[in-house]
């Protein structure tokens, strides 16, 4: 009680305990996309099969032979890289590991930027994400909508027509988005909802803050994926590649780490996902 001008000054002030920040959920390995790491080499081709057609003919009627291509996209390395620079005296006087700490957080950024990639990339220098892929079923719907189990079906309905899949389905959803649909009914009269159970349509779903808003005329939208995530690849070349460089910063008595690494990410065939890029964050909206 004595503003620390007397008693106060034997007491001494302890290590701090550092807390790790909030991250995003890294929804993707959880719904079964591919990850492939360590790559080495040049451009990887994902080829995929085409299937053969067959027709009824007459008894001696002449088969024609066939041939099919093969074709798919290409995973071809894209940089992606970080800087910190560390006070010399925050590493002399630090009660705990900065270096290491800081390390694990570019290295966790890097993963966050992969996975945020992977679902909303932009393309040319980033991998081209979920949002903007080519060929990846689209639902009709072209403005701000209120989810609805119509539209929820409406994306199943566009992957099975084209006979794209039946494995490894899921959902991908921002927390807003999960919200609302625990509060939308089916219809009026089951009592069902669109998410109950931790299901949606009895099949899992993740929800990711890495999805950002879609403006529409002022309304944030939030897009909804539904597909087949064994058809994301996702590849990453060598390793992630930290370097400790004492001189680039030493004007400024600091540490520099530097970290780069190479990574893509394709899907093998677009048809097995489908999106709505509009779905309203309220339902009042």
């Amino acid at each position: 009680e004595d503003s620390g001008n007397y008693g106060g000054k034997l007491v001494t002030n302890q290590a701090p305990k550092t807390v790790a920040p909030l991250r995003p959920k890294l929804a993707l390995e959880g719904l079964g996309a591919t990850f492939m790491t360590g790559l080495t080499g040049g451009n990887i081709p994902l080829l995929v099969d085409n299937d053969f057609a067959m027709s009824f003919m007459a008894e001696t009627a002449a088969i024609t032979p066939q041939k099919k291509t093969y074709d798919g996209p290409t995973l071809a390395p894209k940089r992606a890289g970080g800087a910190v620079d560390i006070s010399n005296q925050l590493l002399m006087q630090s009660s705990v590991d900065v270096e290491n700490r800081i390390k694990a957080g570019l290295s966790n950024g890097f993963s966050q930027l992969l996975h945020q990639a992977a679902i909303q990339g932009a393309g040319g220098t980033a991998p081209t994400g979920l949002l903007t892929y080519s060929g990846v079923n689209t639902a009709a719907s072209a403005g701000a909508v209120v989810p609805t189990w119509d539209l929820l079906v409406e994306l199943q309905a566009l992957i099975e027509e084209d006979n794209a899949t039946s494995e490894n389905l899921g959902w991908v959803i921002h927390p807003k988005v999960k919200a609302l649909l625990k509060t939308i009914k089916k219809d009026a009269g089951s009592g069902r909802f669109l998410l109950e159970e931790n299901m949606i349509d009895g099949l899992p779903f993740v929800s990711t803050s890495q999805i950002s808003a879609v403006d529409d005329g002022g309304i944030d939208c939030y897009p909804i994926f539904y597909g087949d995530f064994s058809q994301m690849v996702i590849g990453q070349w060598g390793s992630i590649n930290v370097t400790i460089n004492p001189y680039s910063a030493d004007l400024s008595n600091s540490l520099r780490l530097v970290l780069n690494t190479y990574a893509d990410m394709q899907i093998a065939n677009p048809k097995a996902f489908a999106r709505n890029q509009y779905f309203a964050a309220t339902a009042t909206t």
